[in-house]
């Protein structure tokens, strides 16, 4: 192979000095740089664009199939009224949460907020989630029976998928986020059941977030010990939002 080089002229760069390559007798040119740098910028343009639009897709898909409730949906750390040393903690620890995502999702880290109706437990774990999802990771909403519904909706025998296929795409969620755990202790089949989901999530590293009004003691009691425990793995907390109701 040779170098051979000579002066061009391009319409819209001007004088150039063209190098080439004669390779056995074929002679390959090469273009104008400020051309070929043309190429190249729109080229990167045109995959920065592609990438915009996968992660909008990606944004659409994760905010459409989050199920947080309608009432929920616009709840955000600036609209959380924290007026109380217990409210600034959790709020605290929520943002935290959100803004150290991708270590808390290596870890499998979870969060239990446990108090009383109406102090905001479900407002700081959905303002959690919308975070989230603006960044395309997929977070799921579930009340206790509205999650051992889905699961048993795979008995009936019309079902598309079985109850372990049903249990393990509970499991595959990025951040499965479960509200009113405890309002009904249920039958042993439905802990069991719940044992399952929160087991394989531990399994999996999958990070849940659980908000209940029962404090540490009957918690341990609905859940049992190796779950509780399990979830306090990788830096996991129970935060006590121990102040009244702020719908009074």
């Amino acid at each position: 192979m040779t170098e051979v080089s000579e002066k061009r002229f391009c319409d819209i760069h001007g004088e150039y000095t063209a190098a080439a390559a004669s390779i056995m007798g074929r002679v390959f040119q090469r273009q104008c740089p400020g051309c070929m740098a043309k190429i190249e910028n729109a080229k990167r343009e045109a995959e920065a664009n592609r990438e915009a639009e996968r992660l909008k897709l990606k944004i659409e898909h994760a905010k459409s199939n989050s199920q947080i409730p309608k009432r929920f949906q616009t709840c955000t750390f600036d609209n959380f009224h924290a007026d109380n040393p217990g409210q600034e903690k959790a709020l605290r620890v929520a943002k935290a949460y959100a803004s150290d995502w991708k270590q808390a999702n290596a870890d499998g880290r979870c969060l239990i907020f446990s108090g009383k109706a109406g102090t905001g437990k479900t407002h700081l774990a959905c303002a959690i989630a919308n975070k989230l999802t603006d960044n395309a990771v997929m977070a799921k909403f579930f009340t206790v029976t509205g999650l051992l519904r889905s699961i048993k909706e795979s008995f009936n025998k019309d079902a598309t998928i079985t109850e372990s296929e049903a249990i393990e795409s509970l499991a595959q969620i990025d951040l499965l986020i479960l509200d009113e755990a405890g309002m009904d202790y249920g039958t042993d089949f439905n802990k069991t059941l719940m044992f399952e989901v929160l087991n394989r999530r531990y399994e999996n590293m999958k990070p849940t977030i659980v908000m209940t009004n029962l404090d540490a003691g009957a918690l341990k009691e609905y859940f049992g010990d190796r779950i509780l425990d399990r979830m306090r793995e990788g830096g996991g907390k129970m935060i006590a939002f121990n102040w009244e109701s702020q719908r009074k």
